[in-house]
């Protein structure tokens, strides 16, 4: 989505949510801001309609909470604006199709017409009958070339029209699966690739990996340091994992401090290398916290481990995975665990 509205307006937006966020339990992060932001701008009349009654019980809202506000008016309102993208690209061919298929048809007739006045050429005919057939040949010409010339036109007007779909429709799809906070995939767009992953492994009968990464103490971060740090700290993850992948390898935010990594044709045992890697890199890291000088360490994550099943759907494979996590959360933190079910040899 993108926002048109100008600096001084931005300046009030900003002015209006700031307590509006602050009398919730929801984090000062950008996903709660773009909820509030919309609602105060009135940009999103189904996300207004649906935080208004929410409100009306005069309870806060949770982090939960406007996580689902986001994911159901804002995220699905940018896939509605990708379908209807998509759907006017449609229109668009459709009517140079038909154009094409007229123009056909009026070329068919005119080469009918060519043939039948080749024909009379042929025979014995009078000036005042050629005079006729010369002026039925230029009109028809005439009507042809028309044609032809407001086809070509349309064509120009519709290679303009498709390509500016085409860019708004890749910007839109873009908008739509990325992570606003880290530029990662989106939880949409992991479980959009967490499916095409396992259909891919289950015809080629080759194994696949998926890793599920969280931020220890991550609430600890957030109370003692604040939520502008704490959105410092799921960057940085972020760019850990995004530099320890390679290739087909995809990494998204699950949600809050919460990251998944799609390994295609990876066993389990290639899964905990690359687990132990992002563990490693993450905790030995420091981040800057206001002032260049000041650094905090200590920001570690528990990373859970699961290789597919030759049946698993989609739910089966994170839910191995997240039991990992939790294990790995158990054992005290700061490493990485594997499933317990192992792929059949």
């Amino acid at each position: 989505m993108r926002y048109f509205e100008s600096k001084e307006k931005t300046a009030e937006l900003l002015r209006l949510a700031v307590p509006l966020m602050a009398g919730q339990t929801a984090g000062f992060h950008p996903i709660s801001y773009t909820v509030w932001y919309e609602h105060l701008a009135k940009i999103n009349p189904a996300l207004q309609g649906a935080l208004e009654a929410r409100l009306a019980d005069k309870t806060p809202l949770s982090e939960q909470e406007t996580y689902e506000l986001f994911s159901k008016y804002i995220v699905t309102r940018d896939a509605d604006i990708t379908e209807r993208l998509e759907a006017q690209l449609m229109q668009v061919l459709a009517n140079v199709r038909e154009s094409a298929v007229k123009l056909g048809h009026q070329a068919a007739q005119y080469n009918d017409s060519l043939t039948r006045h080749e024909e009379r050429l042929q025979q014995q005919i009078d000036v005042p009958s050629l005079g006729e057939l010369i002026a039925a040949l230029v009109g028809e010409t005439t009507r042809m070339r028309s044609s032809a010339q407001t086809l070509q036109e349309e064509m120009g007007a519709t290679t303009a029209e498709v390509g500016r779909l085409r860019e708004q429709l890749e910007k839109a799809q873009g908008q739509a699966l990325v992570d606003a906070l880290t530029e990662l995939h989106n939880r949409r767009a992991f479980e959009q690739a967490l499916a095409q992953m396992l259909t891919s492994a289950a015809e080629s009968a080759s194994a696949c990996s998926l890793l599920m990464v969280d931020i220890d103490n991550f609430k600890r971060v957030n109370d003692t340091y604040g939520h502008v740090f704490g959105d410092k700290v799921i960057r940085y993850v972020a760019q850990r994992i995004s530099l320890s992948i390679k290739g087909r390898d995809v990494a998204a935010r699950y949600g809050g401090e919460e990251f998944a990594i799609l390994l295609p044709e990876t066993t389990v045992q290639g899964a905990l290398v690359l687990a132990e890697q992002i563990r490693a890199s993450v905790a030995r890291g420091k981040i800057h916290r206001g002032g260049a000088t000041e650094q905090i360490a200590g920001v570690t994550v528990s990373i859970g481990v699961a290789e597919s099943l030759p049946a698993d759907s989609v739910e089966d494979l994170t839910r191995r995975a997240d039991e990992a996590l939790y294990r790995s959360k158990e054992a005290g933190r700061n490493r990485v665990m594997s499933a317990v079910s192992a792929r059949p040899q």
